[in-house]
């Protein structure tokens, strides 16, 4: 990573580095943040590697996200020419912890939050 990450890798969380070097080496009009889930619909951890070889057992509780939060609005922010979509299953309906705005992120002018369908729209025009 510090061969990508000038002067050095930051020591942040595997989402928000792999949306860093994608904005880097690609330099992205729009990048689509899919499976950022940020929060869990339950009591337990909410990944899709959950229960995998050196990752959260199933039954563990959610991992907090106020660093991927906060890494993600320092990319943000640091490409404000880049579109940034936080892709939910259903928008921001606010019906859970998961579809919702992130207040952290209020104010972000280069963030929109849309649903899968929306982005399969967008993709189809690009």
């Amino acid at each position: 990573l510090d061969d990508i990450i000038k002067p050095k890798d930051r020591g942040w969380a595997c989402g928000a580095t792999s949306g860093n070097i994608a904005c880097i080496k690609e330099k992205p009009t729009k990048v689509f943040m899919v499976g950022h889930d940020l929060n869990s619909n339950t009591h337990q951890i909410n990944n899709i590697y959950k229960g995998t070889k050196y990752y959260g057992l199933p039954e563990a509780k959610p991992i907090p996200s106020v660093n991927w939060i906060t890494q993600w609005a320092h990319l943000f922010t640091e490409n404000p020419t880049t579109k940034f979509y936080k892709v939910n299953k259903y928008g921001i309906s606010g019906n859970n912890n998961v579809d919702r705005k992130i207040d952290e992120w209020a104010g972000i002018q280069n963030l929109d939050y849309i649903n899968f369908q929306k982005m399969l729209d967008i993709l189809k025009g690009i």
